[in-house]
């Protein structure tokens, strides 16, 4: 788990360390790659993104990853996630991870 941040997600078994259950208002429900997801966050970054769609696997020197996101509050409802980049989060947005493998 990054930067403090719990995750409890769905089909994949990964939780918070209370066991999820301090789950309530401040957890946000998400597609990642058609899977729905549960992130303990009013934001989330990248590499919280990528984990989410393809567990521990890490961007190689010669495979990238690439996040867009849709249905995201209005300040930005769809996008490009960057490597670095933290967005704001809100019920039912939708993430979809590409590998990519550098020419």
């Amino acid at each position: 788990m990054t930067e403090g941040r719990s995750l409890v997600t769905v089909g994949n078994q990964e939780e918070d360390p209370s066991g999820g259950k301090n789950a309530g208002s401040d957890c946000r429900a998400i597609v990642v790659n058609g899977r729905k997801c549960v992130v303990r966050s009013e934001d989330v970054g990248f590499d919280q993104v990528v984990r989410l769609a393809f567990g521990g696997e890490e961007p190689t020197h010669s495979r990238s990853m690439s996040v867009t996101y849709r249905r995201g509050p209005a300040t930005a409802a769809e996008g490009i996630l960057s490597h670095y980049q933290r967005i704001p989060l809100i019920d039912g947005e939708e993430f979809i991870v590409t590998r990519t493998d550098k020419s």
